[in-house]
């Protein structure tokens, strides 16, 4: 997670993740603020020589996602925090990667046909219904 202030959130998908029996370590870096340290956990995590997936919990600019993929062979999966009122604006930077970097995005979200036509519209959800995007 991006931030000690994701917690809330990361325990949330660490129980989903111990009821389907994974392990789960969660840890803090900053792709922005401490970026060493992040390329340090990765390559830590890849010495190990497990089956890993790096799920980055990271809102605002969210670099953390795109910066593990970057450097990994690993699976990377972008879920931000955010509310409903913060979600449509800082989704972007989970959505808007570099070529080559393969972060899927997981959102709580409802997606409605715009009434207007054109891109449809964006909900946040508080039940566990997920969309994800590739």
């Amino acid at each position: 997670m991006g931030s000690p202030t994701d917690k809330e959130h990361c325990n949330k998908i660490k129980k989903h993740c111990e009821d389907l029996g994974l392990n789960v370590e969660i840890r803090v870096t900053s792709a922005h603020k401490t970026t060493e340290n992040t390329l340090e956990m990765i390559s830590y995590y890849e010495g190990l020589k497990l089956p890993i997936v790096f799920i980055a919990v990271a809102g605002r600019s969210n670099g953390l996602g795109p910066v593990i993929s970057g450097n990994t062979d690993f699976p990377v999966v972008n879920c931000p925090p955010g509310s409903k009122d913060d979600l449509s604006r800082d989704v972007w930077s989970s959505l808007n990667v570099p070529s080559g970097l393969g972060c899927t995005t997981r959102l709580r979200l409802t997606v409605k046909p715009s009434p207007h036509g054109g891109n449809p519209d964006f909900h946040f959800r508080d039940e566990s219904n997920f969309v994800a995007f590739s």
